[in-house]
């Protein structure tokens, strides 16, 4: 099945590819089980099923200042002193702050946070400082697919 972002991705694998380095490695079906769990019992939200998809095809990614959150705190291929964030942990901490209740956070690039709005079950972009709305999509596809393009092309 051909997924919305699926070019761009091999676009960034190529790139990484070309530094000696490597996507992340897929989730596996365990990893995806116990997210799936823990979201559901401790942010009390079901995490969408095309979030899942990606992570099966990388599980979670770092790329020229974007990074997209895996299933659980991962090291960076290619480094012993850079992670990237679980999602259940890097919700958990943005929650400190009561209007981030509302949304489930999935990644971030420089000032923006990618996220779903719970209260009106949108898929935004918004401002890391005053999270003012930057885009909003249809879908997670389409918000990955907008966000992976806006990395590759810095």
């Amino acid at each position: 099945m051909n997924i919305i972002y699926d070019v761009i991705l091999k676009k960034i694998e190529k790139d990484i590819l070309s530094y000696n380095s490597q996507l992340q490695a897929p989730a596996t079906d365990r990893e995806i089980k116990s997210v799936k769990q823990s979201s559901k019992n401790i942010l009390k939200v079901n995490l969408p099923e095309e979030y899942l998809t990606f992570l099966k095809k990388c599980n979670g990614l770092d790329y020229n200042g974007t990074v997209i959150y895996a299933t659980d705190r991962k090291p960076i291929v290619g480094y012993d002193d850079r992670y990237i964030e679980g999602i259940i942990s890097a919700n958990l901490s943005a929650r400190d702050v009561e209007m981030m209740k509302q949304f489930l956070i999935f990644g971030e690039s420089d000032d923006l946070i990618h996220t779903l709005d719970l209260s009106k079950n949108k898929y935004r972009t918004i401002e890391a400082i005053g999270h003012s709305l930057y885009a909003e999509y249809d879908s997670f596809d389409q918000l990955l697919d907008y966000v992976l393009n806006e990395a590759f092309n810095m």
